[in-house]
Parts: C-alpha cells; structure tokens; sequence
C-alpha cells in the first residue's frame, strides 16, 4: 500500500485527477482490511492533491477525516504529517494565523514523537520554513525572522536543496518588507538557482513571483512583467498549486494596464474572472484592478461600481475603513459628469446668444418659459403622484409581508402547542403500552413507530423555529443568521461562510427580521438549485448604511429568473427589498457562480 501512494503521488503533477481516483480506492482498500496506518497516509496524500487542484476544503475534509481516525486508532507518530498538511491548506487559503496554529502543532508533535529521527517526513527544517512563511504573511516579522534563523542553524545538517531554496524565498520576502532592495534581490536569485537545479517548479514559480513584486514595487515595470511572465509560463508549463497563481494574473493585467496594452489586461483579468475556486481576497483584489482599468479608460461610472464591490467585500473581510478613495474616484466620475453638462450648458447659451439681435427672441423666450413653467408644474404634480404611489405600494407591502409574518408566528406556535403536544402524548401512549405489554419491545413495528414519532416531532420544533426565529430576538441578527446557516448546510456537504462588520444592534425589529428572511431566502434557494460547493454571507453596516452580498460557486442563475425577479422565490426577496427602498443587483456567470448584491439606505432601518 505504501508504494502504491508513493506511486499515485508521483502522478500528481501531471496527472492530478488519475492521482485523486487511485488515492481513493487505496484508502477504501486500506480501510477494508484494516490497514490503519495506510488508511491514514492515503487521506494524506490525497490533501496534497486536492490542494494542488485548488480544492482547499476538500483537502480540510480529507484531513480532518484522517485526524479522527489517528485519533481513533492511536497513531500520535502520523499527526505531525497531518498537522502540517492542514497548515498548508490554511496557507493556501491565505488565513495565515490558523496555519500558524497548524504548523505549530505539527512542531510540537514532531518534538514528542521524532526526537530520534527529526527529519522523518515531514522534516523538522521543513516545518520551521513552513511557519516562517505564515507568521512572514500574517505580519508576524520577529516571529518569521526567528523560524528563518532556526533553519540556518539546522542547514549545516541538512543538504535539501529544495529547503534551501524556500528558505531564500522566505528570506527574500522579509527583506521586501524591509525594503533591503539588493538582499531581496540576491535571496530570490538564490531561490531560483537552487530550485533550476532540483528542478522545482513551485519553488521556482515562488522565485519569479517574487522578483516580480520586487521589480514592480522598484517601478521598473519591464523587469517586473518579465518575472512574471516567466512565472505564468512555468504554470501553463507544469501546473503548481494555485496558491498566489491569481493574484499573479492580476499583477500582469495592471502592468500591461500601465503600458497601455489593454486587450492582454483584460486577458489576464478574465482568466480570474472564471476561476470558480478564487478566494475573497483574490476577489477583491480583482475588482479593484478592474476599477482601475475602467478607471484609465475614462468609464468611470463602471470603475466605481466595482470599487464600491470591492470595498463592500473587502471590509467583510479585514474592517477597514477607506472612504477616502471611493470619494476620489467618486469625484472624478461627478467631475466629468459636471464638465459634460457644463459643455452641454455652454452650447445652449451660444444658440440662445445669436437670436438675442431680434424682438421675437424675447416673445419666444417668454413662451418657452411660461411653457416650461407649465410643464415643470405638471412634471411636479407627476412626482408628487408617483411618490405617493411608491408609498402606497410599500405600505401594501408591509402590510402584506406583516400578515405574512404573523400567519408564520401563528402557525408555528399552533405547530409547537397543539401538533407537538398530540405527538408527545402519542409517544406518551406507546411508552404506556411498552410497560404494560414488555413483548412490544421487540417487535420492529413498534420501534419504527416510535423513531417516527421522535423524527417527526423534532422536525416539527425545527419547521415552528424557523417560522419564527425567537434566537433573533434573542441573540440578534448575525447569531440568527450564523445558527441557520450552520443548521442548513450542515448536511449537505456545501461549506458556508458568514461575515459581519459593523454594529448591527439598533436595527428596527421588523428591518432585522426581514433582512434574516432575505438571507434565509437566498441560502435556501442556493442549497435546492445551485448545486454549489461555497456559499458565503457578508453583511455590512456603516453608519445609515447596510449591504449584503450572498455569493455561491454554483451552476449560475437562469436568465428568465434574472431579468423578471420571478422563481425560485425572487419575488418575495425583491418585496422585501422594496419595502425599506433598497436596491439588489444579481450578477452570475453560467457554471461558474451567483453573486447577490443588496444595499439598504433607509433610516427605516434603525430604531428611532
């Protein structure tokens, strides 16, 4: 079994989907005849694939599998393999401080369990490089500088080439911070060097990349776009795991950006655009490139758009505030906006300037005025007409969705009271006859009756919560949103996550509920129609402001449902955004994902 995992490895890189297939019938032959140790290292090595193909939840999942069972059978000597395995797919992930975590357990295991053999699989050097690199990316410097300084005074024993070349990748990346130009210059080359030689094309690919930053931040935009065309190449080449690959492609866009080329720019860009797999920052970091493409080429209405993506999700994510920049490019869209119809104005007074030399001029303007005056009346009297039908339809629409609300909480109070009271007086009654008539016990009949009774009054309590959700009142919004979330998918084998920043604790009553209806819409309709892998749920609130982004990865969004907000529940989600005067924007791409983008202005929103 140990040789065929070490066969099915070797495939990895070029033949990653063979490799997964293999790997997963030799746990399955392992686990039938009860091979423990091969079981555990066929979990393994099928993580490393799965991360290679950028399945980073899989390979969680894989690991996780492969922890329980060394657990299990008491295999404390695998579980520096495991935990390094784990801190790997974190740091694919870029949550730098949990792979921190990871790899530190890995340490200590190894300490306990390999004090004989320290560079047993994995190597103790390898696990120092491994947390140099995620305390480096976490921001952690002293940490990383002191993992760096154990893997010098460890290298006099070791002669791993491959670990002196990420060692130099890691310490290129401190001096960058450092801004120490020509040692992070010389640590990169040494990087590449190594890695030619061992023919490494990771390590290799991480070389360039990095040379390409170093260029790039030098502002020398030719060195720059060669490293990292070189990386790109190295990638089309022989595939590498995708850790770092898109933001790589990102990079190449801007600097042809820079030049002016912006048909490769977009080139780059889109190939971003269809990676299903990309993380949240990658995302972000696109949409931010994008903004500035749109930007350069004077569209600047579409740039802020996509800025104003950008810091929805980046906020989500790191709660940062950078008003600062959305009010520029907001100026440059206003500015050109004021300066066309300033140009628009100027016309209109050189026309009106050449009939000025005659009497009826003045007759003619004053008939357009009185016109004018007419017509603004009218426009006027209009939008009066209009607001108030605005008005009368959203109190249509609270008073639609309040009885809405209040048929739920009648019906689930009914369910809890009255259903699940006669349930448990039935059950009450088959306990009755158990003790009284003992042959019961064994008939199968009976037991099925009884799980039955115990099934359906559980479903019962979980139909009556979720009709009427007393955690909201209780824990408020975001607690609501995370239990629900957790609840539904918690079998379905979709990974979901929630983010929140910002206070969400002096929202209205009726404005808290509805918004955990729009969330729950949308979650369900993604859990029954997309067939997606990731749901994410980001909430935001800032001051009078509140957006909500769902997103999934999965099939898309048909084009009928799209356009007339009719289907798949649409309907009672745009109702509920029209109540409080929000706006909702559905962007999707087929097989690729569903992203729905919701924003509330209203002070309806908050408690008075």
């Amino acid at each position: 079994m140990i040789k065929s995992i070490s066969a099915a490895s070797k495939l990895k890189a070029e033949f990653p989907d063979s490799a997964v297939r293999l790997l997963q019938d030799i746990y399955r032959q392992s686990r039938s005849i009860s091979y423990d140790r091969g079981s555990v290292l066929a979990l393994s090595a099928l993580s490393v694939v799965q991360m290679q193909l950028g399945q980073y939840a899989s390979a969680q999942s894989s690991l996780r599998g492969a922890l329980q069972f060394t657990n299990e059978k008491r295999l404390p000597q695998l579980l520096p393999l495991i935990y390094n395995n784990l801190g790997n797919a974190y740091s694919y992930m870029a949550q730098y401080d949990s792979a921190a975590y990871n790899y530190f357990l890995a340490l200590r295991y190894k300490e306990q369990f390999h004090r004989d053999d320290m560079q047993q699989s994995p190597p103790i050097t390898y696990i120092y490089n491994n947390l140099s690199f995620s305390h480096f990316e976490a921001g952690n410097l002293e940490q990383a500088y002191h993992y760096l300084q154990k893997i010098k005074a460890e290298a006099g024993d070791v002669s791993d080439t491959n670990l002196l070349a990420n060692n130099y990748n890691n310490l290129g990346g401190y001096y960058f911070v450092k801004e120490r130009w020509d040692s992070c210059a010389f640590a990169y080359g040494k990087a590449i060097s190594w890695a030619q030689s061992n023919r490494n094309k990771s390590i290799l690919f991480m070389g360039y990349t990095g040379l390409g930053n170093l260029y790039d931040k030098l502002l020398q935009p030719d060195s720059s776009l060669y490293y990292y065309l070189q990386a790109y190449n190295l990638y089309q080449d022989v595939p590498v795991e995708k850790n770092g690959y898109n933001t790589l492609l990102c990079n190449i866009g801007n600097l042809y950006k820079q030049k002016k080329d912006y048909a490769n720019a977009m080139r780059f860009y889109r190939q971003v655009e269809k990676d299903p797999a990309k993380t949240p920052k990658e995302r972000a970091f696109l949409l931010m490139s994008l903004s500035g493409f749109y930007a350069d080429q004077g569209a600047f209405e579409k740039a802020y758009k996509l800025k104003e993506q950008y810091y929805a999700l980046n906020d989500s994510l790191k709660s940062i505030s950078i008003a600062v920049q959305i009010s520029d490019l907001e100026s440059r869209y206003e500015l050109s906006r004021k300066s066309q119809a300033l140009a628009e104005s100027d016309a209109q007074l050189a026309a009106q300037q050449l009939q000025t030399q005659t009497r009826n001029l003045w007759i003619w303007i004053l008939s357009i005025t009185f016109l004018s005056l007419i017509i603004i009346a009218r426009v006027w009297h209009g939008l009066q007409r209009k607001r108030q039908r605005a008005e009368n339809v959203i109190l249509g629409l609270r008073s639609k969705i309040a009885g809405a609300e209040k048929e739920r909480n009648r019906i689930a109070h009914d369910l809890h009271d009255s259903v699940n009271s006669q349930l448990a007086a039935a059950k009450s009654f088959l306990l009755a006859a158990e003790n009284i008539h003992p042959q019961l016990v064994g008939l199968k009949e009976f037991k099925i009756a009884k799980d039955i009774l115990t099934d359906t009054s559980s479903e019962v309590r979980n139909v009556a919560h979720n009709l009427a959700p007393d955690i909201l009142l209780k824990d408020g919004l975001i607690t609501a949103i995370s239990v629900f979330c957790s609840k539904l998918f918690a079998s379905s084998g979709i990974e979901h996550h929630v983010h929140a920043a910002g206070d969400f604790e002096n929202l209205a009553p009726e404005a808290a509920l509805n918004i955990y209806r729009i969330v729950q819409e949308l979650c369900n309709n993604a859990l029954k129609h997309s067939g997606a892998g990731t749901v994410t749920v980001l909430l935001t609130h800032n001051g009078e402001k509140l957006d909500i982004v769902v997103e999934d990865n999965g099939r898309g969004l048909p084009e009928s449902a799209r356009g007339s907000g009719t289907g798949i529940g649409l309907s009672g989600i745009m109702d509920r955004v029209k109540m409080f005067q929000g706006d909702i924007d559905i962007t999707t791409e087929p097989d690729t994902y569903t992203a729905f983008y919701i924003s509330f202005g209203s002070k309806a929103l908050y408690k008075l």
